[in-house]
Parts: structure tokens; C-alpha cells; sequence
């Protein structure tokens, strides 16, 4: 082969031709792409520069804005405008705003805090003048409901005034001259000045109920104090939500423990035997501890019975019953609407109390003993001293206190009075092959023979509960070839009314058809401290035979419930059936008992 030179550089000449013509290629591409970048920098700036002046634009109109609102609001005059056009230049963009009729008032930028101001902490003028005003309301909330209207009107006069002035120069120092802080300071001064001395002129200016204007108006004031929540929230301070959250949890804590235990046992079993009534308000505070002090009686009485709600849930020695409903109103006792004859006592003078007493007798006649006590001072003059009930009957007592000194009291008024409860409770009885028989048949037995699944006991109504309702499966079953078996008859005492408790228990007795012995009962004991098997009834009565137990053999009912659990031998199995599918007895017990019944009430005495 014959090499061609002039072939050889020719094609050289052109690759180089390529080569160069790419590395142009490539420099021109560099370039654009240099060009491109500097571009979009070059844009990303514009575009900073006019939001920028943009924002200053915006910032300069409001500045103009807030000058004229301020100079307007100042002469008295309204600013008013047909039509408002705004425009923005920015990257080709504008906004248009158009506004017919009234212009809005512009709003004002909101400025730094005094918590900003002061390096992102409250000042200590501002706590110091915090705390001041809490103990300043504490004092007002404890003194002032006792003192006269012209007292509390000075006394709040002498403090307020001075601290107003002073709250207005703190709040001057710390973000200037604000003439809201003024209007602010000021007006709640002239609230706790001035609105309860007026209202303390119509102390009785009824609202509903027993509600006065001057309760709520003073229950206000004490439960949110104007002084202490304005200088939280101008120091932004986190005791502020704490308050806010700890009024939040008492309140709701004391509506639920006050609806809990006003409940009670009665309310769990359907009973409603008091009628409502409105309470009587007094001021906030002395509302407030007499609430918190009902509530730990109550919650002391809670616990004292705990062991009465362990044994009602595992069934172990309490027994049941239900009101009862064919009784048209409630029997009993009841004590109400406990009030003063007037709404402030004074040094030198008797304080009266009244309370209504409605009762109805259920067999015996009611003997009814008034009581009245108040702290820190003794016991008053009820009147009447003693009086009856028999039927239906409606009075009123009053009772009387002599020599109080200026301060508050609480006064309870009691009435003890003598009653008793009734209850039974109905037990089926079938032999105990023939339950056998349908059980293998696979049948249920409850429903052949129309049968409860558990007895129900009914007592009457008042304000004790005799259970006789016991976890025994029915039918009972009984041997008759044998007698190998004994039911369980069982009877509680218990109390139901939250006001009021057993002082003692005059009498007992559980009645059960001749057909049937009492035996093994737990309260029998014998002289040497063991368990007396058997006892013969006390007395017999239309083939009822009639077992009474002694007030020692009971306990003591005043502190929790007492139960009296028993066991039933049949005399003659074959007898109590007399070839019957089933047979039915009833069981009776009856308790006569001493109850005491007490309300109580506040009671300010003033100079």
C-alpha cells in the first residue's frame, strides 16, 4: 500500500477543523451558562430591592395611617372615604383594594411588651405590685363581708387610692404614658370602692331563689380579683394561667364532690327522698369554706365507710333493697332551708336562725328533739324544746344565740328524732331433685317455673336502708329426704341520707314463718365468747315466730353499716311442699332506731 501524504494531512486538517470547532462549542456553552447565572443573581436582587421597597412603602403608609387615625380620633372627627386604591409595584404585580363607603379603622402595629422591653423578664416593680395587691384582696375577701357598709367604703378608699396612683406610675415607667392603663387602673379601683358599698345599701335586692345582687356581686369579686389578674397579664406573668387552671379544677372538683356524695347510696338505688331546694348564698369566701368544710366531713365519712362499699361489691356480708314504690310521698323527717332572720348580726344582739321541719310518720308517733350548735362559742336555745309528728305535719324551729363577738361562725341546727324501717324479702323454694330433673333436660329453670334469678328485697322509705337482699340463686332447692339444706337470710343497716346519721338502734327483730328456725346467726354468742347454734324466738304470732337481738349484739351503726347474717332450717321439708312445684315464704325484719337530721349555715357578726 502506497502511503498518500497529502490524503493524511488533509484528514488531520479536518479532525483538527472538529476539535476546534467543539472546543468553540464548548467556551460559547461556558459562557451562556456564566451569562445565565449572573442573570438570575442580577433578578434575585431586583426582586430583593423591590420587596424591600415594597415593605418600606407598606410601612411608611401605615406610619402616615396611624398618624391620621391618631390626629382624627383626637379632634373628635370620623374619618371617611369613598373610594381607597392601593398599588404595590413588585416584579410586574399589583394589588388593587377598593372600599366603598366607611373606611375600617386601620389597626395599630402592636408595640413591644413590658416583658420585651425588660429583656424578656417581668420587672420586679410589677411582681412587688402583684403580690401587694393579692394580699390586699385576700385581706378584703376575709374582712370586708363583716364590717358595715360605711367601713368597707373608707377602709377601701384609704388602700385603693394610693395604690391606684402608684400601680399608674409603675406602669408609666415601664412602657409610657398609656391612656388605657389609666382607665384601666382607675376603673377597677371604683369597683371594689364604690360597688359594694352601694350594694351593701340593698344587701336583700333578691335576684331568684334566695339570691341576692350583693352575693353575686361579692362572690365575683372575691373569685376573680381585678388587681392581681391586670398586673398578670400586663407582666405577663405564668402565675396568671396558674390561677386561671387552679380556679378552673376547684370549681369543677367541688360541683362533682358536692353532686357525688349528695347522691349517696340512696341516689345509686333510684330513691329521691329530699326535695330540691335552692341554697342559701352568702359571700364567696365564707361560701367557699363552708363548701370545702362540707366536703371533708363527707369525704372523712367516705372513708370511714369503705369497707361497707368493699363488702356491697364482692357480696360479703351486706345486703340490699330497694325502696319501697307503692308508698305515695316519702316518711320520715326532713330538715330545710336552715336561714338567718336577717342577713348580718351584730355585737350585743341575738342571732336567730329558722328552719323548716316537714315529717310523716310511718306507724309510731315521731318525737322530735331540736339542737343547735356554733363554733368557737357553744350551744343556742332551739324553740320549740321538743314536739311530735303523727301523719303528715309541717313547722318551723328557730334557734338563738346570745353573746357572739364580731366575726364569722358557723352554725348547725339538728334534729334527733325516733323511727323505723320495714323490709322483706320472698324466697321460692322447689325440691331439689325436681331443679335436677329439668336442669338435665337441659331447660332453664328460672324460666319453667317463672322464678327470679335473685330474691328482691323492699324496705320502707326513710332515712335508713334494711337490706335483706342476699346472692342466693332461686329456686332454692331443699332436700327433703335428708333437710341437708339451709339458706342464707342476711339483714344490713345501713345509712342513706347525707345529712344526717343513726345515733343508735332501740330495737331489732326478724320475723320468720313457723315453718322455718333461725339459726347459726352471726351476732349470737354465748356467755364463754362461742357461737350460739340455736336460740328460741322471743315471741310467736299468727305462725310467726319472732327473733329479737340485743343493741350490743349489733354494734355500733353510727360509724358504718351493721349486718346480721343468718341461716334457715326447715322443720319439715316434706310439709313445706305438700307435693306443690313450688312454694313461696316471706321474711321479715323491722329496725326502730334514734336518727339525728343537721344543716347548717354561715353567720357574720359585725360592729
Amino acid at each position: 500500500m502506497v502511503f498518500n501524504e497529502e490524503r493524511f494531512w488533509a484528514r488531520e486538517k479536518a479532525r483538527r477543523a472538529r476539535k476546534a470547532e467543539k472546543e468553540e462549542d464548548l467556551t460559547d456553552l461556558i459562557e451562556r451558562k456564566a451569562e445565565e447565572a449572573e442573570y438570575q443573581a442580577a433578578e434575585q436582587d431586583l426582586k430583593a430591592a423591590e420587596e424591600k421597597r415594597r415593605k418600606e412603602k407598606w410601612a411608611a403608609r401605615r406610619e402616615k395611617a396611624k398618624g391620621a387615625w391618631g390626629t382624627a380620633k383626637r379632634a373628635g372627627g370620623k374619618v371617611r372615604r369613598t373610594t381607597v386604591a392601593v398599588a404595590g409595584a413588585g416584579a410586574g404585580l399589583m394589588t388593587g383594594l377598593v372600599v366603598r363607603g366607611r373606611a375600617p379603622k386601620p389597626k395599630q402595629p402592636k408595640g413591644p411588651t413590658i416583658k420585651d422591653r425588660s429583656g424578656g423578664k417581668t420587672p420586679g416593680s410589677l411582681k412587688l405590685l402583684f403580690w401587694i395587691a393579692v394580699i390586699l384582696h385576700v385581706l378584703y375577701a376575709l374582712f370586708a363581708p363583716a364590717q358595715s357598709p360605711n367601713f368597707i367604703f373608707y377602709a377601701a378608699l384609704i388602700v385603693y387610692v394610693p395604690f391606684t396612683l402608684i400601680a399608674i406610675l409603675v406602669l408609666t415607667r415601664l412602657e409610657g404614658f398609656q391612656p388605657r392603663n389609666v382607665y384601666w387602673c382607675v376603673g377597677g379601683s371604683i369597683f371594689y370602692i364604690c360597688v359594694p358599698f352601694f350594694m351593701n345599701l340593698f344587701p336583700n335586692l333578691p335576684l331568684f331563689g334566695s339570691l341576692t345582687l350583693l352575693d353575686l356581686v361579692g362572690f365575683f369579686i372575691v373569685l376573680f380579683p381585678f388587681w392581681p389578674v391586670f398586673l398578670a397579664a400586663k407582666g405577663e406573668m405564668p402565675v396568671l394561667t396558674v390561677y386561671v387552671i387552679g380556679w378552673f379544677i376547684f370549681l369543677l372538683g367541688l360541683i362533682f364532690f358536692q353532686a357525688g356524695f349528695e347522691i349517696g347510696p340512696a341516689g345509686l338505688m333510684g330513691i329521691t327522698q329530699v326535695s330540691p331546694e335552692v341554697p342559701s348564698a352568702g359571700e364567696a369566701f365564707n361560701f367557699l369554706a363552708e363548701e370545702v368544710r362540707d366536703i371533708g366531713e363527707k369525704i372523712i365519712n367516705a372513708v370511714t365507710g369503705f369497707s361497707e362499699e368493699v363488702a356491697e361489691r364482692t357480696g360479703i356480708n351486706y345486703y340490699t333493697g330497694m325502696i319501697d314504690d307503692n308508698e305515695e310521698e316519702p316518711v320520715g323527717l326532713y330538715l330545710e332551708n336552715v336561714r338567718l332572720v336577717d342577713r348580718y348580726a351584730y355585737e350585743g344582739y341575738p342571732v336567730v336562725i329558722w328552719a323548716d321541719i316537714r315529717g310523716k310518720s310511718f306507724t309510731d308517733e315521731i318525737n322530735v328533739m331540736p339542737t343547735c350548735y356554733i363554733d368557737k362559742k357553744g350551744y343556742g336555745e332551739p324553740e320549740p324544746k321538743s314536739f311530735t309528728i303523727l301523719g303528715e305535719e309541717h313547722n318551723t324551729l328557730s334557734c338563738t344565740f346570745y353573746d357572739l363577738e364580731k366575726g364569722h361562725y358557723y352554725a348547725k341546727t339538728s334534729a334527733t328524732f325516733n323511727f323505723e324501717t320495714w323490709a322483706y324479702v320472698t324466697y321460692t323454694l322447689v325440691d331439689i331433685e325436681t331443679k335436677r330433673a329439668l336442669e338435665l333436660q337441659g331447660k332453664n329453670v328460672n324460666y319453667e317455673l317463672d322464678v327470679e334469678p335473685l330474691p328482691k328485697s323492699v324496705f320502707t322509705n326513710g332515712p335508713v336502708m334494711l337490706g335483706m337482699s342476699s346472692m342466693v340463686d332461686q329456686p332454692i332447692g331443699i332436700d327433703v329426704n335428708y333437710n341437708t339444706r339451709e339458706p342464707v337470710l342476711g339483714v344490713t343497716i345501713d345509712n342513706l341520707w347525707t345529712h344526717g346519721k343513726i345515733e343508735r338502734v332501740d330495737e331489732f327483730i326478724i320475723m320468720v314463718p313457723d315453718e322455718f328456725k333461725l339459726v347459726n346467726c352471726d351476732r349470737w354468742r354465748q356467755e364463754s365468747g362461742e357461737q350460739e347454734v340455736e336460740r328460741e324466738p322471743s315471741s310467736s304470732e299468727d305462725g310467726i315466730d319472732i327473733y329479737s337481738f340485743k343493741r350490743e349484739e349489733l354494734g355500733d351503726p353510727r360509724f358504718t353499716f351493721q349486718s346480721v347474717t343468718c341461716r334457715l332450717r326447715i322443720n319439715d321439708p316434706q310439709a313445706l311442699l305438700s307435693n306443690a312445684q313450688k312454694v313461696q315464704r316471706t321474711f321479715v325484719a323491722r329496725v326502730k332506731y334514734v336518727y339525728k337530721l343537721e344543716r347548717g349555715v354561715g353567720v357574720n357578726v359585725r360592729e
